[in-house]
């Protein structure tokens, strides 16, 4: 079959190999291989020349066209390139060829320094298949068709009489030539303290085979990053840039060696110079050893809090309570965790965050209580014993839990309430100013404080205001004394109460005879009755005079001073309502 020179180019260009890559006989060592037919043109270059044609049927054929001239010296040819950056190996060519004239031949060619050299060259008259082997040292090979003479138009009968047809080519090749590889960002050997994943940016270049994958290594561990598909003739990309990552929590806490490094594209291929360095590793989040506050009615109770880290250090610790961040102050290792503000009763939750220099972090919290169940103490209550009639009622309270409550005081005098007119300081003390005098006698001081717990004392006590008698006449021997009291009115002598079912009220000195012009204590005690004061009377001849008014306590006990004057005998009672006591003769000397 003739075919013109345009379909001839178009048959040849069909009929071009497959590139696929292979196991390589040894490190950077690929092998190339051509199956023809095929409609890839990868690696595949074709020349005509007048009179030699190629198959248009899609195989890989050159032949001589039937009664066609061909001048001497005129060749076709089917060239098979390798991967830029490699060097052949070895070529094994499949073919069939047969030359009936003597003067055309199958060829075998080399491309070496950029030039064809002829190698083996194939006649058979008949027609052969062989496998032949070539190409060492070159960057191509080729199959030719040539004349070695002139062939007359009329001497080619048939186009199958001086042909060859390759079937496939198999190129072995070398890439001498490691890639190249460096970090483009985030180098995870900077020498500072890194957790969890080691990932980097890194751009590995290579001019043979190309970069197959990238391998990071940190410590025993290893990540690989694979390269996408290449080029038919380019297995592998020339320029791989990506990032690449080791999980380091496989490690222990420490400093590990680091090696980053590319391989080309040859299995178990050319490995780049690696690039090295060192990563510290700390996973491992800080320690925290609390210790709850043992003053459990404290307003402002004091928590312990220990942070370590062995590996990288802890760098930042904070506390809240009730989310309100907290005071802290090293205690030695230790520290002190105080609230921003005093804390009221009930349940409260304590949190705290540390983070150590690699970036972990430890969170954790815990609930302790307050609860103020002590009562404030009273204390320096003024005056006491005897004292001036215009004397200041006082007294001063301390509460180490929740405080005072201003409101909480309470403070009566002789069973009165006064605390509207009391003045409360904020330093915790309550004073009474009386607008009058105190009257004689004896007088009792009760005061309330409560807490802002609710928790309450009291306290009561006694002072006095000392009772001064009129002179009294010198005493008459065999007469009943007289003691000269108050101005008040002579009363009638009430009935004393005789039955048991009725008040009673009794009278007793704390002594009987003292010096002239000392005082003493009359003390005494009224059962039975709702009376709240009762009255001191002294004989005045047959009548009873009014000495003093006393008040009673709720217990109904009564105490009072009196003074006697002048040497002699007197004669004292109490009387309340219609109850009186026993009277007491008391002497002076």
């Amino acid at each position: 079959m003739n075919t013109s020179l345009p379909r001839l180019v178009t048959s040849l260009f069909l009929i071009v190999g497959s590139l696929t890559l292979t196991s390589p006989a040894r490190a950077g060592d690929a092998v190339i291989s051509y199956q023809l037919p095929t409609p890839d043109l990868s690696g595949i270059t074709a020349q005509v020349a007048p009179g030699v044609a190629g198959c248009v049927a899609g195989c890989g054929t050159l032949k001589l066209v039937a009664g066609a001239a061909v001048p001497a010296r005129r060749q076709g040819m089917l060239a098979f390139s390798a991967p830029a950056g490699t060097t052949i190996l070895s070529a094994a060519i499949r073919l069939r060829y047969r030359t009936k004239q003597q003067t055309v031949s199958a060829r075998l060619q080399s491309q070496i320094g950029g030039r064809w050299v002829d190698g083996q060259r194939l006649r058979s008259a008949a027609g052969s298949t062989a496998t032949v082997t070539t190409g060492k040292g070159a960057s191509a090979v080729a199959v030719t068709l040539a004349t070695d003479g002139a062939v007359p138009a009329r001497s080619v009968r048939s186009e199958n009489e001086n042909m060859v047809a390759v079937n496939s080519v198999q190129l072995t090749v070398r890439d001498a030539s490691p890639p190249s590889v460096a970090w483009t960002a985030g180098d995870p050997a900077t020498g500072t303290w890194q957790r969890g994943a080691l990932c980097g940016a890194f751009s590995a270049r290579d001019t043979g085979l190309g970069v197959a994958h990238v391998e990071y290594f940190v410590g025993g561990l290893q990540a690989s990053a694979q390269a996408g598909p290449g080029t038919r003739l380019q297995p592998s990309p020339t320029a791989f840039d990506g990032s690449i990552c080791v999980d380091t929590t496989q490690l222990a806490d420490g400093t590990y060696g680091t090696a980053l490094t590319a391989v080309d594209g040859g299995s178990g291929g050319n490995r780049s110079a690696a690039v090295s360095g060192l990563a510290r590793v700390d996973n491992t989040p800080p320690l925290i050893t609390y210790q709850t506050p043992t003053d459990l009615e404290a307003r402002l109770p004091v928590a312990q809090l220990m942070a370590t880290d062995a590996a990288s250090g802890v760098e930042r610790v904070a506390v809240t309570i009730d989310d309100f961040p907290a005071a802290i102050s090293k205690l030695g290792g230790a520290m002190r965790i105080t609230p921003a503000a005093p804390l009221a009763d009930g349940v409260h939750r304590i949190a705290w965050e540390a983070i150590d220099v690699a970036g972990n972090q430890t969170l954790g919290s815990e609930l302790f209580g307050v609860a103020d169940v002590t009562a404030p103490v009273i204390e320096d209550v003024q005056p006491q014993g005897t004292t001036s009639p215009t004397a200041a009622v006082t007294a001063r309270a301390v509460d180490v839990g929740a405080g005072l409550s201003a409101e909480g005081w309470r403070l009566a005098v002789d069973g009165v309430d006064v605390t509207g007119a009391a003045d409360v300081s904020t330093a915790g003390t309550i004073t009474y100013v009386t607008a009058r005098a105190w009257s004689e006698g004896e007088h009792i001081a009760r005061v309330t404080a409560v807490d802002k717990s609710g928790n309450r004392a009291v306290r009561t006590w006694l002072f006095s205001i000392p009772v001064t008698p009129a002179a009294a006449p010198t005493p008459v021997a065999g007469r009943e004394p007289l003691v000269v009291v108050s101005d008040a009115a002579a009363a009638p002598e009430p009935v004393v109460a005789t039955t048991a079912s009725r008040p009673q009220l009794r009278l007793h000195p704390s002594t009987r005879r003292v010096r002239a012009g000392a005082a003493l204590k009359l003390k005494g005690r009224l059962t039975g009755s709702d009376a709240t004061r009762v009255r001191i009377e002294a004989r005045v001849g047959r009548a009873w005079r009014l000495v003093v008014r006393v008040p009673i306590s709720p217990i109904g006990t009564f105490s009072t001073l009196v003074r006697l004057p002048a040497a002699g005998s007197y004669d004292v009672r109490a009387h309340a309502g219609e109850t009186v006591s026993r009277s007491v003769r008391l002497q002076a000397r």
